[in-house]
């Protein structure tokens, strides 16, 4: 009769079964579980990923993402990938590190952030030599913060990765710096200037709003959005001492390339439907008329049967360009971007190589500088208060871009 009436209450343990839980985070309904299922129920880490990637392909929104968060799966996931990198045993501005990790730790989190309770630590500031004799800074978080991180990042990653252009190449899995030279080499035939930069002190000087902007446009998900928003202000510890974060991703973490790629991306956007469109002239170029007639005189001698003469002038005509280098009608702009680091490529008339910044390179690039400055969180002259000057984020000699490297691709 007792064993009847235990099996009556909600939450009870029953003699002849696993131990029993309420758990209210179950797809968002009141539910009875055993505790033994709580982790067997959850998705795996491969079939959600793909479903946000097909989402993300398809322009759907994300919605409700933040409860994934709870998914144990995630966390075994994003310990497997970065307990072995060399940071993971560095301590943040506590002594928690990879060592000692269990379901308990994933456990810790998931329920700070159910009750919406999680708090990003501030990240050690530590400084790392450069090249050129100055320091790096770079940021060391708390263990439980990468781990978080890590699962953020790889959300966004799936989702966005499928609606970044084809022109950008850092920090995406399959591409790199081989990928942006195969795309250089391949596709910048007959590029007459090319103008080589990068956006100054990029990652410390995007908008935060901006980047709470650019995500809120395909992620409908209030908490997710204010758990981002509370990474950018966490701060960081310089020798114990705290800073505030008002601008930039934070130097250091997991989140911050994919978070700097999917702002940028709106970048490579305007260049692709705004710049290029209305640099662009022509289908293709014309044809060469020598190199045309040398082919049909080689084509009439083989007729008549003299393949000596045809063949001397087949090799003749291929000396010769196919198409005319000098048809005034046919442009192209071309673009890579590789991080904080882009190229413009030029396609025109040879004769205008001596000329690189006459009104037809200057117009699509003073656009392109423009559209750098609305990233950043210094503003750009349209939101400048009168008689302020704006800060360019690029490198100008006068009123006109130095390029840093200029050459011709044949």
């Amino acid at each position: 009769m007792e064993q009847r009436r235990s099996k009556g209450i909600k939450g009870a343990a029953h003699e002849d079964g696993p131990e029993c839980v309420i758990d209210t985070y179950t797809q968002g309904r009141y539910q009875e579980v055993p505790k033994a299922w709580r982790y067997a129920k959850l998705q795996t880490t491969e079939a959600l990923l793909g479903l946000l990637r097909e989402r993300g392909k398809r322009g759907l929104p994300l919605n409700r993402i933040y409860r994934q968060l709870y998914n144990t799966n995630l966390y075994l996931t994003a310990y497997g990938r970065i307990y072995r990198n060399a940071g993971s045993m560095t301590p943040g501005v506590t002594s928690e590190t990879a060592d000692g990790t269990s379901l308990e730790t994933f456990d810790t989190i998931t329920q700070a952030l159910r009750q919406e309770r999680y708090q990003w630590q501030p990240a050690r500031r530590t400084y790392i030599p450069k090249k050129n004799g100055k320091k790096r800074p770079l940021g060391m978080p708390v263990w439980s913060d990468k781990l978080l991180a890590e699962v953020m990042r790889m959300i966004l990653d799936a989702y966005f990765d499928g609606t970044f252009s084809d022109h950008s190449h850092g920090f995406r899995s399959e591409r790199g710096c081989h990928t942006a030279l195969r795309e250089i080499y391949r596709t910048w035939t007959g590029t007459a200037w090319i103008i080589e930069g990068d956006i100054a002190d990029c990652f410390g000087s995007l908008d935060h709003n901006l980047i709470i902007s650019a995500l809120a446009e395909h992620i409908q998900d209030g908490r997710f959005l204010n758990l981002v928003k509370k990474l950018l202000d966490a701060g960081y510890m310089d020798n114990w001492t705290f800073n505030k974060t008002f601008s930039g991703v934070p130097q250091g973490s997991i989140l911050s390339p994919v978070l700097s790629n999917i702002l940028l991306s709106k970048l490579d956007r305007f260049v692709e439907t705004e710049l290029m469109p209305q640099y662009n002239t022509g289908r293709k170029k014309r044809a060469n008329q020598t190199y045309q007639s040398l082919i049909r005189r080689a084509h009439q001698l083989r007729k008549k049967g003299q393949m000596e003469a045809a063949q001397k002038l087949k090799q003749q005509a291929q000396k010769l360009p196919s198409v005319d280098p000098q048809d005034p009608n046919y442009r192209r702009l071309r673009y890579c971007r590789y991080a904080d680091d882009f190229a413009l490529a030029f396609v025109v008339m040879y004769h205008q190589k001596s000329t690189p910044f006459d009104p037809l390179f200057d117009a699509p690039f003073r656009a392109f500088s423009m559209a750098v400055r609305e990233t950043q969180r210094h503003p750009g002259p349209r939101f400048c208060e009168p008689g302020a000057r704006a800060m360019p984020p690029l490198t100008w000699v006068g009123e006109r871009f130095a390029p840093r490297a200029t050459g011709v691709l044949h």
